[in-house]
This record gives structure tokens, sequence and C-alpha cells, in this order.
């Protein structure tokens, strides 16, 4: 089950620091149609895949992903993938390569972001470019993925706020305070920085166990685009 994370969190360096570091050829489509304004790029070893403008030579959109096989089949595992444009046909276009060009089954990564991949593989179960199957790793059972609810596909992960202790007191007492007295309301509510500082990092390393977790109870069930039969 992909997790959802923010789409601004992923920034373009990020997802191409994750793509292929080879050489890249230019790839002529024939079994899908050429597009008339941006060449695709094909990557030496075909992990890789660009879309760029033909004239402004501007990187339109890029998909990467590494080979793997489960249960004796074999997929392209989709490990990062970027489009300059929402709603562009850009992504779907390089993902009509990988499935009817090079003949690979398309699967989705353990995370998605959104806005971002989560609504592009949801338009893709709207439109007829491909079959899109919902796959348990662990079992090889698969469904098509339009018969399963949002959140049989989609895990969001929501944190709510924890109540803590403010830094800052009103004392209602009519006498008059020494040094000593300010001293100790200092020191005071100085423990409770400290204390609300060491419930935070306690919260967010149990935060970042928690979403290990989950990435592991959760990333088995993944997204197949493929041929449409």
């Amino acid at each position: 089950m992909p997790i959802i994370i923010k789409g601004e969190d992923l920034n373009l360096d990020f997802l191409l620091q994750n793509s292929s570091k080879g050489f890249f050829d230019d790839f002529i489509p024939t079994k899908v149609a050429s597009r008339m304004h941006e060449v695709v790029k094909i990557s030496s070893d075909r992990s890789s895949l660009k879309l760029i403008d033909k004239y402004q030579k501007d990187l339109l959109s890029f998909v990467h992903g590494n080979i793997t096989t489960y249960h004796n089949v074999e997929y392209f595992e989709i490990t990062s993938a970027y489009s300059k444009l929402k709603k562009s046909g850009f992504l779907s276009y390089l993902f009509k390569v990988l499935v009817y060009e090079l003949g690979y089954k398309v699967l989705s990564d353990s995370r998605h972001s959104s806005p971002g991949s989560k609504e592009f593989w949801q338009a893709q179960m709207k439109r007829r470019d491909f079959t899109i199957y919902r796959l348990n790793l662990a079992t090889n059972y698969k469904r098509k993925a339009s018969r399963f609810n949002e959140n049989e596909i989609w895990f969001e992960m929501r944190i709510e706020p924890l109540n803590t202790f403010v830094n800052s007191f009103d004392y209602f007492i009519d006498e008059e305070f020494d040094e000593d007295d300010i001293q100790e309301i200092e020191d005071f509510e100085l423990s409770i920085e400290a204390d609300d500082r060491a419930d935070q990092i306690f919260i967010e390393e149990s935060l970042t166990a928690e979403v290990q977790k989950i990435n592991i109870s959760n990333s088995k069930i993944r997204l197949v685009a493929q041929k449409k039969i």
C-alpha cells in the first residue's frame, strides 16, 4: 500500500539524483505515435526515459526504474518520476513507451506523492491506455485496481497535534518576589522548555519508527500498468 507524501516534499534535484547516470540516446517510437514538439531519450542501461522539448531542449518529463522480478514475473519498478506540467500527458506518454515499445509491466513505487503520482495513477484507471491492477507482492494476488476502494490502495498517515505545556505562565501571587523566587520561576520555565524539546525528539523518533513500520507492512501493495487487454 503506497504511503502518500506531500508533493511539495519532493523536488526535481532529489528525483534526478535517483535517475540514470548513463548516457542518453534518441529513441524513435514505432508502436506509439511520435510527439510533434518533443523527443524521447533513453539511457544506455534502459532504466530511464526523458521527454525533451525539441526546440528549447527543456526537460519536460522523466521516469526512472529498476528491472525486478516477483513470482517469476518481470516488472519495471518505478523509483522516481517527474512531469513539468500537470495534465500535459507527458508522463502518460513515457508510460506508453515503457509498456508498448519496451514491453514492460510498470510497477508503482511504495510511496506516492499527492498531488502528484497518486493522482496520476488514479487518472490512468479511468483512461483506456493501460490495464491497471492492484497487486499484492506477498501473495501475488492481482485484480483490477478499479474494484478497490481508495483506502485499500493508498495509505495516508495523519499526525494529530499533541497538547503540550506552554512555556510562559501568569503567576497570580500578591506578595512581591525576591531574587531567589524569580530565579526559581525562570529555572522552572527552562526545565519545561527542556522537557518539551525532549518530548519533540521522542515524537520525531517515534514517528520515524512508525513510518518505517508502515513502509514494511504496506509496501507489498502496488499498482501495475500493462498492455490493454
